[in-house]
């Protein structure tokens, strides 16, 4: 039995781990209008969304708003208000053991069988409706990682839409880890060797390439490194019907 975690780093990453409250509420729409419907719509739904904030949102409206909204779709879903539990390549780490002991201690219980898959997804991006299944049908093997490399990249307020052939590793990857290894933290760390960022992951792991054109990356103007007309751009997109297409295995309409 595989625990399926996809995680969503909030606030708590980088150098400007919150930009504020106005910063906040534009993200969570994105995240309501895009991230979310994307994995209400995988064909399976065996999936916790782990949902990550630093602890000063806790007990901010927004956040609060945010909790209600999931529960009223009952959305399978987990907060933790530790930040980012696994390493931040922008910053110092000297507090990623503290980070990811209490982010574990909350979500422990929901970790059922032998094996968790760790996904990540940013809160401004979305998944082919396929996406958790093909992941889940991969079988566990020790410091595998599993992970998409060409997707797409759309541009929100104009809805261009272009391929996204990243040439190293874009932030879409899933480890594997023992159940034991992934809810001890000493074990959990060690597990990473010397993996830090999503670029180097391929150097590190026992990496699988999974299918293309299974993601998308958004952009919009709270994008802090990922614009439109970025060097990794690939072919765009003209045609309405085949953007429509395209976009329909991601959300609904």
């Amino acid at each position: 039995m595989i625990t399926h975690f996809i995680c969503t780093i909030f606030t708590g990453r980088g150098i400007n781990p919150f930009r504020g409250d106005e910063w906040f509420k534009e993200r969570i729409r994105i995240f309501k209008k895009y991230t979310i419907p994307s994995l209400q719509n995988q064909t399976n739904q065996n999936f916790t969304h782990w949902i990550c904030f630093r602890a000063e949102e806790e007990n901010n409206p927004i956040t609060k708003e945010l909790e209600k909204y999931l529960k009223k779709l009952n959305y399978n879903f987990v907060f933790t208000f530790n930040g980012q539990p696994f390493w931040d390549d922008k910053v110092p780490n000297n507090t990623l053991k503290e980070r990811l002991t209490k982010s574990l201690e909350t979500i422990k219980e929901l970790v059922r069988g032998d094996y968790v898959y760790f996904t990540v997804l940013d809160s401004d991006d979305m998944f082919h409706k396929e996406v958790v299944d093909e992941i889940q049908k991969q079988s566990f093997e020790y410091r595998r990682v599993l992970y998409y490399k060409t997707g797409f990249i759309w541009h929100e307020q104009s809805g261009r839409l272009a391929v996204w052939p990243h040439p190293t590793c874009p932030p879409y990857y899933t480890i594997m880890f023992s159940k034991d290894v992934f809810l001890d933290t000493e074990k959990h760390l060690e597990y990473y060797g010397s993996f830090t960022t999503h670029e180097d992951i391929i150097k590190v792991f026992d990496c699988t390439q999974l299918s293309d054109f299974k993601y998308v990356c958004l952009v919009h103007p709270n994008n802090i490194s990922t614009n439109w007309g970025h060097s990794f751009m690939g072919e765009e997109i003209y045609y309405e019907n085949q953007k429509r297409e395209i976009l329909k295995n991601f959300i609904k309409l």
